[in-house]
């Protein structure tokens, strides 16, 4: 194989990766090795429009006073996630704040960061963010040619039949599956018997997708997951028409999840505190899903503001209910680890059926590697 040919197949193997990584993310409702940012807060670090390389926050370690982290916001954004740099530390969380902007993101009303709504970390080299020019743009102009697709089709078949984020899967899962099944005048994929030493050993091709599976049904379970801290007032009886909850009584309320990802996920609620009952300890959600799970808690004797932790643990709809239940009860990623198991059997079985037995080979007649052959034969040609 010659040096244009494979750095033909580096550069399509690249933007299929790359394409995706956006995929997933939209999939799974999470940023998956790749975020961008759509305003200004961090001008002359990551500009509008352009992107950054996202590692997630179970893989990156410590968060400290310079990071640049993105996460789940309260306030800022509609509750949306929010890409920004951690400018220093408080009492159970952090302060943040957009390199662009005057004031911390605390001072404009989004309460302390705590861990558990970061995200991820952008890939900083020498101190500096890795940017991936271009790449909002990108995703924003493909979002609005699938919205307008959407209009389309719905003026045609009816406004219910799929939402743009389901629109464009299904037409990017075609895209894809044509460029792997091309033409013989196109690019395919062909596997070849075990003894040629042509192209890319099958069995390291299928633990690549078995280990792309996994990671990301288990990224997309931890970036889910995590404790919710709920303010609580307990107030005297001659205050309780002020708010709050009388003290020495219970009062329920309901949290909201919501999936925001095209998979169904089962979530186990679990309180980390005294004094408060889960009326709902295992919850379905489905694709683009919200649900209420109602909470009771118990305002204790002596008045006064009191914080309580709701733990949220989701895992892929993969296990029955029960099972998921019981083995959470035994660990809490006991059943992500049994779901990755049973995903990873799954993966190779469709993956060996679909590839067969041998090796991988990348043949192309028409693609960027044959081009630079083509120069490069052109150039000896006329150096001769």
């Amino acid at each position: 194989m010659s040096w244009g040919t494979r750095l033909g197949h580096a550069v399509e193997v690249t933007v299929l990766v790359l394409a995706g990584a956006v995929v997933l993310g939209h999939v799974l409702g999470q940023p998956i090795l790749l975020g961008y940012v759509t305003t200004g807060s961090m001008t002359g670090t990551i500009d509008p429009g352009q992107g950054f390389v996202a590692i997630p926050i179970q893989l990156a370690g410590p968060v400290h006073i310079g990071d640049v982290v993105t996460y789940k916001a309260q306030v800022l954004h509609h509750g949306k996630l929010t890409t920004h740099r951690v400018v220093g530390t408080r009492a159970g969380g952090f302060v943040t704040q957009g390199d662009a902007n005057l004031v911390t993101d605390q001072q404009a009303g989004e309460p302390i960061v705590h861990r558990s709504q970061i995200a991820s970390k952008a890939l900083q080299i020498g101190g500096h963010v890795v940017v991936i020019p271009f790449l909002g743009t990108i995703v924003h102009a493909t979002q609005g040619i699938f919205d307008a697709l959407h209009r389309v089709v719905a003026a045609v078949v009816g406004p219910q039949t799929l939402s743009p984020t389901q629109l464009s899967m299904i037409v990017l899962a075609a895209v894809g599956g044509l460029y792997a099944l091309g033409g013989d005048d196109d690019r395919r994929v062909r596997v070849r018997a075990t003894h040629r030493e042509t192209g890319i050993d099958g069995t390291l091709t299928l633990a690549a997708i078995v280990v792309l599976v996994v990671a990301a049904v288990t990224g997309a379970a931890f970036f889910g997951s995590g404790t919710t801290h709920v303010a609580m007032d307990s107030v005297a009886p001659a205050n309780a028409g002020n708010g709050g909850v009388t003290a020495g009584t219970n009062a329920t309320r309901n949290l909201t999840l919501a999936n925001g990802g095209l998979l169904p996920v089962t979530a186990v609620v679990a309180s980390d505190s005294r004094g408060v009952w889960v009326h709902r300890p295992l919850v379905g959600l489905g694709p683009g899903s919200t649900t209420a799970v109602p909470i009771t808690f118990h305002a204790p004797s002596t008045p006064g503001r009191y914080r309580r932790s709701i733990r949220v643990q989701r895992y892929p709809a993969v296990l029955p209910s029960g099972v998921t239940l019981a083995l959470f009860r035994v660990h809490p990623l006991a059943p992500l680890a049994l779901d990755d198991v049973l995903l990873a059997v799954l993966a190779w079985a469709a993956g060996r059926r679909l590839l067969g037995p041998g090796r991988v080979r990348f043949r192309s007649r028409d693609g960027v590697g044959s081009t630079l052959d083509r120069v490069r034969r052109a150039i000896r040609s006329r150096d001769g």
